[in-house]
């Protein structure tokens, strides 16, 4: 008696057990897409605004780092492009329901893999003269209208907000400023940053000053190509190289920096901006009390003279 009692017990708990495992298996299968209502709308019985959501917080950094050298032998197909970049849209994702007040609104940006095209010029970018080192005229340089000579170092940092540009952009023109030098770096999130500052510096007839915003060293030399074919066509002619070479900050380097070594990389991206259209500047130095920047400074031109690139100077 004992021994049916015990088979009926186990049959009995087995029964339960396959029960239970078919159902899961029924729920699991339907519990995705769910039933649909009276309206005919499915409503899944698991949201997937509970799952887990990939993170694109960060920003798409490729080419260049913050501070680091290019890798000149990269793929130009890997290379994400201005012009692409600049033509790129970004669509808001249109949620029915939002989980959590604080979760932003998804965005989805398109990017072309198209290349932009730029110039990287090898030898001389105009004829060579002979008169380099005399004064040049300034009418052979671009001025603005009504140029008093007037000009201002723009805020020191590489982006800012409409608003900020509203406000301070009439306040230059009160001041009759005819001159702004403002930042400008090679990072993707960098590249269009100043598209809006420079429109309204134009629009109130000042002329701006782009100075790159680099260490004195090797840079992506695609992407200040770049960077220059694109504000040329918005305007800039003129583009700040480096700034202070004689102080060694400027290096990031714990070795005493030479003319030399400037001027050689000054070189490379006084070629590119020259090739697109460009107008290099060279940069200014550091004052010092022993008057050791103009020892610098004159150094660096005697560089040039030697190395006869004349056709930088007459654009410089």
């Amino acid at each position: 008696m004992n021994s049916r009692t015990s088979q009926r017990g186990n049959a009995q708990v087995f029964f339960a057990i396959a029960v239970t495992v078919l159902i899961l298996i029924i729920v699991s299968a339907i519990g995705v897409q769910g039933f649909p209502d009276k309206s005919g709308v499915i409503t899944p019985l698991f949201p997937t605004s509970l799952l887990p959501t990939p993170n694109h917080s960060k920003p798409l950094q490729q080419g260049t780092g913050m501070g680091g050298a290019s890798n000149p032998t990269r793929s130009a197909a890997s290379t994400p492009s201005v012009e692409n970049i600049r033509t790129a849209t970004a669509t808001p994702v249109v949620t029915s329901a939002r989980p959590d007040a604080k979760t932003p609104t998804p965005v989805r940006v398109v990017v072309s893999t198209q290349k932009r095209a730029w110039v990287y010029f090898h030898g001389p970018a105009t004829y060579v003269r002979g008169d380099a080192f005399s004064p040049l005229p300034m009418s052979s340089f671009p001025r603005p209208t009504n140029d008093n000579g007037r000009g201002l170092h723009w805020f020191p940092t590489t982006f800012q907000t409409r608003a900020v540009v509203d406000r301070f952009v009439p306040e230059l023109k009160a001041m009759r400023i005819r001159w702004v030098v403002i930042l400008q770096r090679l990072e993707d999130w960098n590249m269009l940053a100043n598209d809006y500052l420079i429109d309204r510096l134009n629009a109130g007839g000042i002329a701006v000053v782009m100075r790159i915003d680099r260490q004195v060293g090797a840079m992506n030399w695609q992407r200040l190509g770049w960077v220059v074919a694109r504000y040329r066509e918005r305007g800039v002619r003129y583009f700040h190289i480096f700034n202070e070479p004689n102080v060694i900050e400027e290096w990031g380097t714990r070795e005493s920096p030479t003319p030399e070594q400037f001027v050689a990389y000054w070189i490379q991206a006084a070629e590119v901006i020259a090739a697109n259209r460009g107008s290099p500047g060279f940069a200014p130095m550091s004052p010092q009390r022993d008057d050791s920047d103009l020892v610098f400074f004159q150094a660096a031109l005697e560089e040039l003279k030697r190395l006869k690139r004349f056709d930088l100077v007459n654009q410089m």
